[in-house]
């Protein structure tokens, strides 16, 4: 990855972090302690998550696949990585995925709770077959090299 794409997600976790300071520091000043605790537990769900996110693919692939989530971020999109079972990044770098199929799909959403997508990639040969699958909506696709 190159170092503008790695120095902007720093940059943005940098960003979410102190946002997540500012609403602990607003929750504590307002003596909010139960909601400070939900509030903290929601952060470490999200962090365990990307625990697991970065120890599931080879470095490049994760980090790939961490910017592709922060993307989504910004369209109000959740994505959600299930199963990740890829080795050659270029399949999936080479057509933006699973950003860009994401990106189409969420103008097309009526409600917030359809912006969670759940994504599968599996890798046979020189094929990604990526599933993605948003609230009863489901699409699959075959990346090739």
């Amino acid at each position: 990855m190159e170092a503008e794409k790695v120095l902007e997600i720093l940059k943005r976790v940098r960003h979410d972090l102190g946002n997540h300071l500012q609403v602990i520091s607003g929750y504590l000043d307002l003596g909010y302690l139960d909601e400070i605790r939900n509030y903290i537990d929601e952060v470490t769900r999200y962090m365990q998550y990307e625990k697991w996110l970065f120890a599931s693919a080879e470095p490049e692939i994760a980090l790939y696949l961490y910017y592709q989530m922060l993307r989504g971020e910004e369209l109000g999109a959740v994505i959600r990585y299930k199963d990740i079972k890829v080795h050659d990044l270029r399949i999936i770098e080479k057509t933006d995925e699973p950003y860009a199929t994401i990106s189409g799909w969420c103008g097309k959403l009526n409600h917030k709770d359809d912006a969670v997508f759940e994504v599968v990639l599996v890798q046979k040969g020189k094929e990604v077959e990526m599933r993605i699958k948003t609230g009863t909506d489901e699409i699959t696709r075959v990346l090739k090299e």
